[in-house]
C-alpha cells in the first residue's frame, strides 16, 4: 500500500477489520521495521488527511515505539553504569591485590633474611658449644693435674 494522497482519507479496513481493531487485545510489542513503515506512511501534507483508524494506529505504533526506545536508552544507561561499577571495583580490586603481592614478596624476603640469621646464629652457638667443651675439658684436664700435684 503506498502513501496517501493529500486530501483523502486512508482507506479505513471493513468494518469486522475495524472492530477486531478497537476490541483488539494488548498492543503487540514493538519493531523497528514496523516503526519505520509507519513514518514512512506519513506523509508531508498531514493536515489535509481526515484522521482514521488506521492513523489512530499509527500514531499508536509510533507511541510504542517511543516509549520502547525511551526504555531502551534508560536501559543502556543502566548497563553502562554497571559497567563503570565493575571497571571501578576491577580496578580497585587490582591495586589492593598488588599491594598484598607486594608485602608478601617483603614478607619472604623478611623471613629469608631471619632464616640466614638463624642459621649464622646456630653456627655461632655451635662454635660456642664446642669452645665451651673444649674449656670444659682443658678445665678438667687441669684440675685432673692440679689434684695430683697436690697429691705428690
Amino acid at each position: 500500500m503506498g502513501a496517501p494522497i493529500p486530501g483523502h482519507e486512508l482507506p479505513s479496513p471493513s468494518s469486522s477489520e475495524e472492530e477486531s481493531a478497537d476490541d483488539a487485545a494488548p498492543a503487540s510489542p514493538f519493531s523497528y521495521a514496523e516503526l519505520e513503515a509507519k513514518l514512512k506512511q506519513i506523509t508531508p501534507d498531514w493536515k489535509a488527511i481526515k484522521p482514521s483508524a488506521k492513523m489512530f494506529d499509527m500514531i499508536e505504533t509510533l507511541v510504542r515505539g517511543l516509549r520502547s526506545m525511551s526504555q531502551q536508552h534508560d536501559l543502556f544507561t543502566q548497563l553502562l553504569q554497571t559497567a563503570d561499577y565493575m571497571r571501578t571495583f576491577s580496578s580497585r580490586h587490582q591495586e589492593i591485590e598488588n599491594q598484598l603481592r607486594l608485602r608478601m614478596e617483603e614478607a619472604e624476603a623478611s623471613l629469608s633474611t631471619m632464616r640466614e640469621e638463624n642459621e649464622a646464629l646456630r653456627v655461632e652457638l655451635a662454635e660456642a658449644k664446642g669452645r665451651e667443651e673444649s674449656t670444659a675439658g682443658r678445665l678438667h684436664e687441669a684440675e685432673g693435674e692440679a689434684a695430683r700435684l697436690r697429691d705428690e
